[in-house]
């Protein structure tokens, strides 16, 4: 079964504006720069190595970027294959996002909990049609001993990892956006 949808340009700056609600949706065509890595990604180096560190890329991937809002007040940011949740903040928009991926560690995998838990933030500026910000994930490292003796080695003191890219683009106006409950993500 298809359904089609007309999305109209919207002219608003946060949920309170009146006439915006559950349905209502933005959409931008962006331009992301590569990834812009911390050194603390290549632990246990300092650095990246040599052959990493050379590399330059002028290159952007396109993306369309669509903000809309459910329901409760909820907006969201579908943008990369995923979905943020976000609010008004500052000059624009917050969207976030997060995955904890735990694991046990040790004789009987009983000495210590290791959790990786990544965080996503999207800023988004919003200036007439004109937008720009950035996609930051962090990920944080965390070791806690279940055990009062625990095995030696088990945990280490491992530094967070941050990747950031720069976007910008423009808002789209009357887009026509044909989808059906089965088929993959149009935007």
């Amino acid at each position: 079964m298809r359904s089609e949808a007309l999305l109209v340009a919207l002219a608003f700056g946060s949920t309170a504006c009146s006439g915006v609600g559950p349905g209502d949706y933005r959409v931008f065509r962006v331009g992301i720069s590569a990834l812009e890595v911390s050194p603390e990604c290549y632990f246990p180096d300092e650095e990246p190595p040599a052959d990493v560190a050379s590399d330059s890329n002028t290159f952007f991937a396109p993306d369309t970027m669509v903000m809309w809002y459910g329901a409760g007040d909820r907006m969201l940011l579908d943008a990369q294959g995923i979905s943020y949740e976000g609010q008004t903040g500052g000059d624009g928009f917050i969207f976030t996002a997060y995955d904890v991926d735990v694991s046990y560690v040790g004789i009987d995998n009983n000495e210590a909990q290791v959790s990786i838990t990544t965080e996503a933030i999207v800023n988004m500026n919003v200036s007439g049609d004109a937008v720009s910000g950035d996609f930051t994930s962090t990920d944080i490292y965390r070791c806690e001993f279940l055990t009062a003796t625990p095995s030696p080695g088990l945990c280490q003191d491992t530094p967070d990892c941050v990747r950031r890219a720069l976007f910008s683009g423009v808002e789209i106006d009357d887009v026509d956006v044909v989808s059906g409950v089965d088929d993959p993500n149009p935007f």
